[in-house]
């Protein structure tokens, strides 16, 4: 399930990492600062521009910051957090702890968290760890995925929206994070985000300019002896 879109323009801070040895980059995204709204089914979206030196995603993890806006709590069982890119989509988060025995998720407050697949999943993170109270939840967790309506969501239901749905795709073009608060009363804002892509890397042109060099210099050479 894909909610209905309320675009909204926020500033954020580009922090480009340099391609490691894994053919990972990291693109951050400090200090947005976007509130999510209270209470609505409608997500406040934030659009980035990603230009990294990969032609193909292999893997791909998210790292998420979430803190309450004001001095009140906010409860992590409100939140709904979705990542498209093309025909990528995955649910990073789905009303944490929300079943039919719990309506209103977990009351915990705040996350900072690395999303990976092959974690423990973040829908369930309280048998995990236990209450974190007013602490954001912070560690590694695989993404809640379950693409249904987030009044209905439950343990129980299939994991279909993961990450591994950008594999395959090219990393470079518009990404959208899209952030909904479903219950009323204690606001969260989107403090921090950041994306670590693992791919192919662009091919290096360096070698063909040095044959070219070479070539050039044998040339030289050549007719030095003959000319």
């Amino acid at each position: 399930m894909k909610l209905p879109y309320s675009f909204a323009g926020a500033l954020a801070a580009l922090c480009l990492s340099a391609l490691d040895s894994h053919g990972s980059v990291i693109v951050a995204f400090n200090n947005v600062n976007v509130p999510i709204p209270d209470g609505s089914l409608t997500p406040v979206v934030v659009g980035v521009d990603v230009a990294v030196p990969l032609t193909k995603i292999t893997g791909l993890q998210v790292h998420l910051t979430l803190e309450p806006y004001g001095n009140a709590p906010a409860y992590n069982g409100d939140l709904f957090v979705s990542l498209t890119y093309s025909t990528g989509y995955a649910v990073l988060l789905n009303r944490a702890g929300h079943d039919m025995t719990n309506p209103f998720g977990y009351a915990d407050s705040g996350f900072d968290i690395t999303l990976a697949e092959g974690a423990p999943n973040v829908h369930t993170y309280q048998q995990t760890t236990g209450p974190t109270g007013s602490s954001p939840l912070t560690g590694t967790w695989a993404p809640d995925g379950r693409a249904v309506n987030p009044d209905e969501v439950a343990t129980s239901d299939a994991v279909t929206a993961t990450l591994a749905s950008f594999d395959g795709l090219d990393p470079n073009g518009h990404w959208t994070l899209a952030l909904a608060d479903l219950e009323q009363g204690y606001q969260a804002q989107l403090k921090n985000w950041s994306l670590e892509i693992t791919g192919v890397p662009e091919p290096q042109r360096w070698p063909l300019v040095v044959s070219l060099s070479l070539a050039g210099l044998g040339g030289w050479r050549w007719l030095r002896r003959h000319g």
